[in-house]
């Protein structure tokens, strides 16, 4: 078993340093005019550029003047990171709102605003007026002289509940088959498998459709069905949406068929696609993400094998004993996946974070805290059965007392179970909220620009 999972391992690593793309919330980069700027001659075109590669047949920009009413006009894109808006009639004097709104290609919806004036001086903006930045969360007060400005990512309660039933649905199929091709090795449940992976698939249809229209109702209001093609075919969650199924529907086929050798590259390639639809925006992360997701399903699948199996295996010696022999094996596993989690996660928070005041007081790094509090759980739990439960179960010699121990052991396997799927939950919520050092470091960058102007 050891050989394997060292050689699933260097699977999953091979899979994660092939090249790959990935990208992170698009935000303003530069704009034409410049935010905040005061403009001889009307513009003949409204520029945005953003910071990362966008879907520019979603991605929308609404001109509004000072009177608050909306131009008419229209919109295009150009390259990949670039919307223009062309009005239809010249702007007159006066003072203008541009408000953007766009889908980035790994499937975050991003939207902010900026002002600039035609002829005229541009007003100072008032003291007081509050930004909202980060998903509408006002988090402070802008002094004169300061750019006004939005970025928000999206926060949607039904966005995170359908990224959170795809890792609980990934977890369980990867676990079974991994529980079942590595961990116990007695049982061949192939019909079980099959439907399985035929039921996943289903799910992952549900939740990809589902996932696309939200997204599309963020761009296009009641216009959201006309966006599905586009977002299906052209975005980084549309192309996840159309891939999840068909490889579930493909391991169903292999199982059929008795093809064991590509399942696991199908598993690895579903581990890639968790972090193709992350926040990663570079190799390191991205790599980190995946190896992230990849051992925690590891982990996840030898507990939950094995406390399905502390329910239906029988108490007698061999029964014990063979469930003994299997769960010392994993108890190694299981402390190497420990290892691997809290390095990638430690360098995931600390990348995403970056210090210890959002850590403290953002939505991300709440939601991170209780994440993380839920693995020391499970990491306690874990540390008890490799440390003190089987050793302890090895000493005795009374089948008496060995049953007790191994009673104690299977409890421990539950709990530390229910802490990692506590972990997950938030996982899910976690994957949908904007990182503040994103955040951070983009509203430094524009206030550097816009002083240096």
């Amino acid at each position: 078993m050891s050989q394997r999972l060292i050689g699933l391992i260097i699977v999953i690593a091979s899979i994660m340093v092939l090249p790959s793309t990935a990208f992170g919330h698009a935000y303003l980069a530069e704009s034409e005019p410049m935010r905040e700027a005061s403009v001889t001659l009307p513009p003949e075109e409204i520029r945005v550029t953003l910071t990362e590669p966008i879907n520019t047949q979603v991605s929308q920009i609404q001109v509004v003047n000072d009177r608050g009413e909306e131009l008419a006009g229209s919109v295009t894109g150009r390259e990949d990171d670039t919307v223009i808006y062309t009005p239809d009639e010249p702007l007159e004097d006066g003072v203008y709102t541009v408000n953007w709104q766009v889908l980035a290609l790994d499937s975050h919806v991003t939207d902010g605003s900026f002002r600039f004036a035609v002829g005229i001086e541009l007003p100072a903006q008032q003291v007081g007026e509050t930004v909202m930045i980060g998903g509408g969360t006002p988090e402070g007060h802008v002094d004169a002289g300061d750019t006004l400005h939005s970025q928000q990512s999206e926060r949607s309660s039904t966005l995170t509940w359908l990224r959170i039933i795809d890792l609980v649905t990934f977890t369980v199929a990867a676990g079974i088959f991994l529980f079942l091709r590595y961990f116990w090795q007695t049982v061949a449940l192939s019909g079980l498998e099959r439907w399985l992976y035929i039921g996943s698939a289903g799910v992952f249809i549900i939740t990809g459709f589902g996932q696309l229209y939200v997204r599309a109702g963020q761009l296009g209001g009641e216009a959201a069905w006309s966006l599905l093609p586009s977002l299906a075919m052209h975005s980084t969650v549309g192309n996840v949406a159309i891939a999840r199924p068909i490889i579930f529907l493909l391991l169903a086929v292999l199982v059929s068929f008795h093809v064991r050798l590509p399942r696991l590259l199908l598993f690895v390639l579903l581990v890639a696609t968790f972090a193709w639809t992350s926040h990663a925006t570079e190799f390191l992360p991205l790599l980190s993400h995946g190896t992230h997701v990849a051992v925690a399903v590891i982990w996840t699948a030898g507990l939950l094998g094995f406390t399905v199996a502390s329910f239906v295996v029988k108490p007698t010696k061999q029964g014990l004993h063979y469930f003994h022999e299997r769960i010392s094996k994993f108890s190694t596993v299981a402390l190497v996946s420990v290892l691997i989690l809290a390095a990638s996660g430690g360098f995931l928070s600390f990348y995403w974070v970056g210090d210890l005041t959002s850590l403290m007081t953002t939505d991300y790094g709440q939601s991170l805290l209780w994440k993380i509090g839920f693995f020391i759980v499970a990491i306690i739990i874990a540390t008890f059965h490799r440390m003190v439960w089987l050793p302890n179960i090895r000493k005795l010699s009374k089948e008496e007392e060995r049953g007790r121990q191994m009673l104690a052991l299977i409890w421990g396997l539950r709990l530390e179970l229910l802490a990692v799927m506590g972990a997950l939950l938030i996982a899910g919520y976690v994957a949908t909220t904007a990182p503040p050092q994103t955040l951070i470091d983009t509203e430094a960058e524009q206030h550097e620009e816009h002083s240096s102007h």
